[in-house]
């Protein structure tokens, strides 16, 4: 589902790019079993066309996410500045979130 929602509001990806985690690489197997169970001839040629990947960072090689650590690091400390200790309903914190 939230892949879902991720790419209803940003549109289609070209790379995902995640840790080296065994759930991520479940994930991925799935995702590439998905293709084949599609039956409809638009839908399928449409995934292979957009040419989806998805990568993993080198395994024991942590500093690989520094990237995209510092964004969420972006997004955490003017929360934390402008919410306080505010308790949000997921309603909330997902507007908040969707207006930044």
């Amino acid at each position: 589902m939230s892949l879902r929602r991720f790419l209803a509001r940003r549109g289609c990806v070209k790379v995902f790019y995640s840790v080296n985690a065994k759930a991520f690489r479940s994930s991925c197997e799935i995702l590439k079993g998905f293709k084949s169970i599609i039956r409809q001839p638009e839908l399928k040629s449409f995934i292979t066309s957009e040419g989806i990947s998805w990568k993993f960072i080198p395994e024991r090689s942590p500093w690989w996410g520094g990237f995209w650590e510092r964004l969420m690091r972006s997004i955490k400390e003017p929360l934390r500045k402008t919410l306080g200790r505010a308790l949000l309903t997921l309603e909330q914190l997902s507007t908040i979130l969707i207006e930044i």
